[in-house]
């Protein structure tokens, strides 16, 4: 009995033995400052890596501003899609012109006249002929539905002239105004093989009119007369004129290739080259409401160059 007293003894004492230093190394760990600083110095210093690397693998990609954002939604991507290629149009170091919504102004057209059966007549009745080119001007503009494409209208409008003392007649001034207007609508395909620039493709349908106006003055109007004979006093001499004008409706088309350069941002200067078609009905002139029998194809088609100046964004 003895024995096994003491051998419970001995055990009682060994377990107490490896508690206590169990307990003791507990003890140490938490209040040991110099285990807790340093894996809080390890922590923080993963951190600064993981975030130096970040950067760094950011700023070394050169497209870290186009990355796609992580959306599932078709509209915010489809708005993304749109930004991204605005900015790279807009840019000064991508290719693209600057209007990328919609433009407008002006436009000058040089439209070189081929009418000898009217110079004809101006001959017989001892006019000079008209000159051998019209300058129109108008305006237009379009926007943009996608894909390059855009959409829009333009119009012009001109006169050549002339004038002057038919030989052998009575002293009567002659003048003969030939007027050419017209507007339509206009779809263009647009390229931008250059920087801020951009090269089209397009055509214009519409429909227009011109018009003969002819007058016949009495006298030879001069500054002179027109203060000392026409209008000084009660009984000076009435202006006995006579004037009448002929004109007619016509269809027109017109294919055109052109180059404009954006100057600024929101301002361009274009040229461009088409042909002008134009066709009029002979059976449809009218002077005064009353059918002219007998009209000769009076033809303005040809190759037609314009000049704009358009403003947009």
């Amino acid at each position: 009995m003895k024995k096994y007293m003491i051998i419970i003894a001995m055990l009682l004492f060994c377990a107490s033995l490896y508690g206590q230093q169990t307990d003791d190394r507990k003890d140490s760990t938490a209040t040991d400052p110099t285990v807790t600083t340093s894996t809080d110095s390890t922590v923080e210093e993963e951190l600064e890596k993981q975030e130096e690397q970040t950067l760094d693998e950011i700023m070394e990609n050169e497209d870290w501003k186009d990355r796609k954002p992580d959306t599932s939604d078709n509209d915010d991507d489809d708005d993304f899609h749109w930004k991204k290629d605005r900015d790279k149009d807009w840019g000064k170091n991508h290719k693209g012109g600057f209007f990328r919504g919609g433009g407008g102004g002006w436009d000058w057209y040089y439209l070189p006249l081929n009418v000898d059966v009217l110079n004809t007549q101006l001959a017989k009745i001892g006019l000079p002929a008209f000159a051998d080119q019209m300058i129109l001007s108008g305006g237009g503009g379009w926007g943009f539905i996608g894909r390059g494409i855009r959409i829009g209208g333009l119009g012009a409008s001109g006169t050549v002239s002339s004038f002057g003392i038919p030989t052998g007649g009575n002293g009567s001034q002659i003048d003969v105004t030939l007027s050419l207007s017209y507007g339509g609508f206009l779809i263009e395909k647009v390229f931008h093989p250059f920087n801020n620039s951009e090269i089209y493709l397009g055509a214009t349908l519409g429909g227009g009119s011109t018009s003969m106006k002819f007058s016949k003055s009495s006298q030879n109007i001069s500054w002179n007369y027109i203060w000392e004979n026409g209008y000084s006093s009660a009984d000076s001499l009435v202006f006995s004129d006579h004037q009448s004008e002929m004109s007619s409706g016509f269809f027109w088309a017109m294919p055109n290739i052109g180059f404009r350069y954006n100057i600024f941002r929101w301002f361009a200067v274009g040229a461009d080259v088409g042909y002008f078609y134009q066709h009029t009905d002979e059976q449809k002139w009218k002077m005064e409401n009353k059918v002219v029998v007998g009209v000769p194809k009076i033809d303005f088609s040809g190759v037609v160059y314009r000049v704009n100046f358009y403003f947009g964004g």
